[in-house]
């Protein structure tokens, strides 16, 4: 793999202590050597336990490639069970970006709720038509999905978001002082 990029983590324990980096490598997108007509962007992710290895993303071209493996890795990191020990330069934003660009997310830490809307789909404002309620693995309730009328996902209502929702998208705690 030919690297054109890397960046450094650092997995801290459950007391901020740094324990280790994890290293994410991207290499340069090629043609897929199987003829298939798409182009490949390998990564290799080092020091997340579970997720060490060489893998690779598939595009269109070399561009769609590249911004796929972006998308790829947060979705690996922010889904990780460690997402919340990751930092770089000490801040829980990791530096990939969102698959979704345009996503808006309101968390109220006093209900322990998120409201996460994809206004992006959308050019103009549509309400909900059609809510699906859905249960985690002991059957308490999760999220709520919120979809228009044309069928497409407008947003997630999320539930315990202390726990569910990425640390770099929960609100920041509010300090009273004495």
């Amino acid at each position: 793999m030919n690297v054109i990029a890397r960046r450094v983590l650092q997995l801290h324990d459950d007391n901020g202590d740094g324990v280790r980096d994890v290293v994410i490598s991207i290499g340069q997108p090629h043609r897929d050597p199987d003829g298939r007509g798409e182009w490949i962007c390998p990564y290799e992710i080092e020091g997340l336990g579970d997720w060490d290895g060489r893998y690779q993303v598939a595009g269109e071209d070399s561009v769609q490639a590249l911004q796929l493996v972006h998308g790829v890795i947060w979705g690996i990191l922010t889904g990780s069970e460690r997402s919340h020990l990751l930092r770089l330069w000490g801040e829980p934003d990791l530096g990939f970006p969102s698959p979704f660009q345009r996503i808006r997310v309101l968390h109220e830490a006093s209900s322990d709720s998120a409201y996460i809307a994809l206004a992006g789909v959308f050019d103009q404002a549509q309400e909900a038509v059609e809510q699906i309620e859905v249960g985690d693995r002991n059957g308490e309730l999760a999220a709520v999905l919120d979809f228009a009328r044309s069928g497409e996902l407008l947003g997630i209502e999320l539930f315990r978001a202390g726990r569910r929702l990425p640390e770099g998208l929960r609100a920041r705690p509010v300090v009273q002082g004495p």
